[in-house]
């Protein structure tokens, strides 16, 4: 069974915004090239080592009509990942650009709902981007201005997770089969789930989650659950109710000075 918050990015992602929205789930990093090289292929591999490695970055996500339920499942992946097909576990791109205008739009385009596929399973995304230099030179290496484009699903990744999945690919890339072992206790978020759906399905009054009931259970006590709920003021409500969101926002911003505060 899929865990709540995979579950509610899930439903969001199908009901909550129109087919012409941008992805709302879409989590790309750049990543700078400043000195040295990469070398793509080797860049390959080392992500395919990472996918090995933690098993949310090839989990796809089904709805069960017979169990009334999402749910998640690990795809498999052969022990000598290195022979994988690379297609079958994540996309994967090379682009080119002359000048920061032409990243931007690069990284706009990251907002593309459809570079992920939650019922396959491919959740990751890499997007190579060759800058300001002569595109007949090694097709297989990245040199110094360069960026690497890594791009994941919120279903499959969070902000807190940036630090230590780049550290990883650090390891992977200097010895792919680093990743290989899997004898090591560390948690998966597959666990997580799973003590999840525990917490939920005990039925003991001093279980944590029953804790949690009665807490806000007695905070609530007395709140008229039934009063019309107080709509919050946007324009166009009669579109928003007909097409969906948009996915779109604005940013206003207002100086407040020292002696109002």
């Amino acid at each position: 069974v899929a865990s709540s918050p995979q579950g509610i990015v899930w439903l969001y992602e199908r009901q909550q915004f129109s087919a012409n929205a941008p992805a709302m789930f879409n989590m790309p990093y750049a990543l700078k090239m400043k000195k040295n090289k990469v070398c793509i292929s080797r860049l390959r591999n080392a992500l395919l080592a990472m996918i090995y490695k933690h098993s949310i970055l090839r989990t796809k996500l089904i709805y069960s009509p017979e169990e009334k339920c999402l749910k998640q499942y690990i795809k498999p992946m052969p022990d000598e990942f290195l022979t994988s097909n690379h297609d079958d576990y994540y996309s994967f791109q090379i682009s080119m650009a002359n000048n920061e205008q032409e990243f931007d739009q690069i990284m706009i385009g990251e907002t593309n709902k459809h570079y992920f596929n939650l019922d396959t399973g491919i959740v990751f995304r890499c997007n190579v981007v060759k800058m300001n230099h002569d595109r007949l030179d090694d097709q297989d290496t990245l040199i110094r201005d360069d960026v690497i484009v890594l791009n994941l699903h919120h279903s499959a990744f969070d902000g807190r997770s940036v630090e230590p999945f780049i550290k990883q690919l650090e390891l992977a890339y200097k010895n792919p089969e680093s990743m290989a072992d899997q004898s090591d206790k560390s948690l998966r978020y597959i666990d997580y789930t799973i003590n999840e759906l525990r917490m939920l399905q005990d039925d003991s009054p001093d279980s944590e989650m029953n804790i949690a009931r009665e807490f806000w259970k007695t905070i609530f006590n007395g709140y008229d659950i039934n009063k019309p709920n107080k709509v919050l003021p946007y324009d166009y409500c009669e579109t928003v109710e007909i097409v969906g969101r948009s996915g779109f926002g604005g940013t206003l911003c207002s100086s407040i000075e020292d002696e109002e505060l």
